[in-house]
């Protein structure tokens, strides 16, 4: 079963099987159908592979009728979910271009390159997004499915935050190239984390972080979690030093070597205190 509820009422968990309306009736977070309308803050998490397909079609149900919503956060971690139900749900997702927060936790969840594509269409529509979560790690997505969400990531202009979770994936160097040239606009990102691997030519890759490091400017918080090349370090240090509002660092790198040379380059920075390098395999 899947449980609702409202952020405004965290403490109020609604079972989910049949009738998604009905529950919330219910479980008094609502008195009719009509005040959908005027929920602003709504989580929803599948808790059941079996009820998937069902729980996924009364979601997009609810959510084309939540004309209000501010901030959304969706869970399907580990849920197989075939690409019919991920359609119906990102299609719903189109009657929210007004939405601020969206945090989609989707690891291990079978989206691939078509899921992607879905997805990407109500994330291009979303043009008053300030914070976004894409937890997509393991999910089978290619270098096709990658460019998808890039194209889409390009029109974020107005995003702070940005949590973009692809690691285990294949995207390639030309996925992950993708991803990094569509977040040059985001010129406004305070916080940005991002989590990649499985690609190759490590140094175009670093480059291109590097460019995309020196065009947010004012960044607070840096989290990567990627492999990177050892060449021309420098480069990436200077871009890092230019942060001036930079507060918290954190590089998670795929070997011990590159841990060790890294934090050697950065380490006659101020920013030292802020700086965690440890190996994630």
């Amino acid at each position: 079963m899947g449980q609702f509820q409202s952020t405004k009422s965290s403490s109020t968990q609604i079972e989910t099987k049949k009738n998604v309306i009905q529950n919330l009736i219910d479980s008094q977070q609502i008195n009719d159908i009509k005040d959908l309308e005027k929920m602003t803050d709504l989580i929803y998490q599948i808790c059941s592979q079996e009820s998937l397909d069902e729980e996924c079609e009364n979601l997009a149900k609810v959510l084309t009728q939540c004309k209000r919503l501010q901030v959304l956060q969706i869970d399907i971690s580990q849920r197989s979910i075939n690409q019919n139900s991920l359609k119906a749900l990102t299609e719903s997702l189109c009657h929210h271009p007004f939405l601020q927060e969206l945090y989609l936790f989707a690891t291990d969840s079978n989206i691939q390159n078509e899921g992607a594509k879905h997805l990407s269409i109500p994330l291009s529509q979303m043009n008053a997004l300030k914070k976004l979560v894409l937890s997509l790690n393991s999910s089978q997505i290619g270098q096709f499915g990658a460019k998808k969400l890039g194209n889409a990531l390009s029109q974020k202009t107005e995003l702070t935050y940005l949590h973009l979770g692809l690691d285990c994936n294949t995207l390639d160097y030309q996925g992950a190239y993708a991803i990094l040239q569509s977040l040059k606009d985001s010129t406004k990102l305070e916080t940005l984390i991002l989590k990649m691997s499985n690609y190759q030519d490590d140094q175009r890759i670093f480059d291109c972080l590097v460019q995309l490091i020196e065009l947010t400017p004012q960044l607070k918080c840096l989290v990567l979690c990627m492999s990177l090349s050892l060449n021309n370090l420098q480069n990436f240090k200077q871009a890092i030093a230019k942060l001036k509002k930079l507060r918290i660092l954190k590089i998670f790198t795929e070997t011990g070597q590159q841990s060790r040379t890294i934090k050697k380059q950065l380490v006659s920075l101020n920013k030292t205190k802020y700086l965690v390098t440890k190996t994630i395999r």
